[in-house]
């Protein structure tokens, strides 16, 4: 398997970078070791790799504004250069180390992985709740040992809730299913019930029954925005709105950085740490065994070569995984023309 290169990764919460924090993860198997500056308050990001001895940048500290290695003090600026060797005043400027574009959008911060020349920023997947004055969110990550399409494969077939998530509705949860490609290449699946229980609780919508509807779209190469929408039976209204993002990073072909968000009315009379224990509780202790268990099955083939049976809410991850062979097959074959 190979990745998507030219494209925005997430490497984490932007209120993980603070003080002089440094914050290490693989991505796409490359070590990368990023920070914000305290003076500026411009992002950095670079190989997580000393070229000297090949010491992780991240087992040093912040320096006026550098990474200084923690096994021999080599200092190295946001590009990659060394600019300090406390052994000699002469620094050569063929000491450094690959450096990547990075960026803050609301909530979160990206690294491009790719050609530096491409990163335009415009590119970067919009979250609009995280900027939203009138809702608030939460937030949270963790590491699955899984192929990062396996869980795009999940997020896409949300009728793996039914069994998987019962108190997301359970048994009530039999949707209508349709799915898409829109022509800016985004994929949609929406899923539709008619009648179903109140899984939002009388706070949110005073009836036993409600009518429920989740769209969720995929964003190259790994994002995936849940719109979630309730109201009343036979009203054509909702009462209820619950954007999430599932954004993922791959850390190599067996495990994934998992990046979750949810939303929801700012005045919504339920605290956050009950909100975060109940998507916690899905996502951690749900989806994560079930999805580390079908990579362990898989024994490193390919789903392809076991000729998995099809269902036809299948139809939006299959897209999916079309869709980003395609786009990594092009990627190589450009790299190859160009080398």
């Amino acid at each position: 398997m190979s990745f998507l290169f030219n494209a925005w990764y997430m490497i984490g919460w932007a209120d993980e970078f603070t003080g002089e924090a440094l914050v290490a993860r693989t991505m796409l198997k490359i070590p990368v070791v990023a920070w914000r500056d305290a003076a500026s308050g411009a992002y950095h990001a670079l190989e997580d790799t000393c070229p000297h001895r090949f010491a992780p940048l991240s087992e040093g500290k912040l320096v006026n504004g550098r990474v200084q290695c923690g096994y021999h003090g080599l200092e190295f600026d946001g590009t990659g250069q060394c600019r300090h060797n406390p052994f000699n005043k002469v620094v050569p400027s063929s000491i450094r180390t690959r450096s990547f574009p990075i960026a803050e959008r609301p909530g979160a911060v990206w690294v491009w992985m790719g050609d530096p020349a491409r990163a335009d920023e415009a590119l970067i997947p919009d979250v609009d709740y995280h900027a939203d004055p009138t809702m608030r969110y939460v937030k949270g990550s963790s590491l699955i040992a899984s192929d990062y399409r396996l869980i795009t494969d999940n997020l896409m077939d949300l009728c793996h809730s039914t069994f998987l998530h019962p108190s997301f509705g359970g048994l009530e949860y039999m949707p209508q299913f349709r799915s898409e490609e829109r022509p800016d290449g985004v994929i949609v699946c929406n899923y539709h019930i008619p009648d179903m229980i109140n899984i939002f609780g009388p706070e949110a919508i005073p009836a036993e029954r409600i009518r429920n509807n989740d769209n969720i779209r995929w964003i190259a190469p790994s994002v995936h925005i849940l719109e979630s929408r309730a109201g009343l039976v036979g009203s054509d209204e909702y009462i209820v709105y619950v954007p999430s993002a599932h954004i993922l990073t791959p850390q190599d072909e067996t495990s994934t950085h998992y990046f979750w968000s949810s939303g929801c009315d700012k005045d919504l009379p339920v605290p956050d740490e009950a909100l975060i224990e109940i998507l916690k509780q899905a996502f951690d202790g749900e989806d994560k065994p079930m999805l580390e268990a079908v990579q362990r099955r898989m024994a490193g083939r390919d789903l392809w070569d076991m000729d998995p049976v099809l269902l036809p809410t299948d139809a939006g991850a299959v897209r999916v995984r079309r869709k980003m062979a395609a786009m990594i097959a092009a990627e190589r074959e450009e790299a190859s023309v160009s080398a």
